[in-house]
């Protein structure tokens, strides 16, 4: 098995790339982490999707991967395709959990490091495929989610001059057929960036009251 030494993650249930991490985000500074080279394929699959590792491959890098602030983390594993390097951490069932990319330098200096290395053929299956919009940024994403979770919330409890109001601000008409205007207005959520903000200034509003 070969190992990468010394290199900073930083995972989240999504993957972003080195420029979209947060200030806030919680850093992981590794001594020693297990890699493999696979396919590009395979590579997409681990970034993207839901997967699920055969258990072999859970047991290969069980407590593998030590970290600088000692102790180890259970099941986490470095990929590359000879292009690009993520870091995957699963559970005990072999589900993919969380996903880091890598600093710019260290990525280049894992990928040279790696060179010689034969691809390994890691038996997974995929649970569920992503739709992966590779237009929104980290930002966008979660403003999106944050909206469509508290939309929700004030349909489910029948907030309705909230919802008219949303509506109107976003269409400049009026509407009173509750169910239309939640159809609508997730449609927009999904499609126009500037009703997104409209509407995420508006819960962001209520919540500091």
């Amino acid at each position: 098995m070969s190992y990468i030494y010394d290199i900073l993650l930083n995972f989240n249930k999504d993957f972003y790339d080195f420029f979209e991490w947060y200030k806030a985000d919680v850093l992981t500074r590794v001594k020693k982490i297990p890699i493999f080279k696979v396919c590009s394929t395979d590579l997409k699959a681990f970034k993207y999707y839901l997967v699920k590792f055969d258990k072999s491959f859970t047991n290969l890098i069980y407590n593998k991967t030590i970290k600088f602030s000692k102790g180890v983390i259970n099941y986490v594993v470095l990929f590359s395709d000879g292009k690009e390097v993520i870091g995957v951490k699963l559970n005990k069932n072999g589900l993919i959990t969380e996903r880091s990319s890598l600093l710019l330098y260290e990525n280049d200096e894992v990928i040279l490091s790696i060179g010689d290395l034969e691809i390994t053929d890691i038996k997974y299956k995929i649970i569920k495929k992503a739709k992966i919009d590779y237009f929104k940024t980290r930002c966008e994403k979660e403003k999106q989610k944050f909206i469509f979770q508290k939309l929700n919330h004030i349909y489910k409890y029948h907030e309705i001059d909230k919802l008219k109001y949303l509506y109107l601000d976003c269409f400049n008409k009026k509407e009173t057929n509750v169910d239309k205007i939640f159809d609508s207005l997730k449609k927009e959520i999904k499609h126009n960036k500037k009703s997104i903000d409209k509407i995420n200034n508006f819960f962001q509003m209520i919540e500091q009251k």
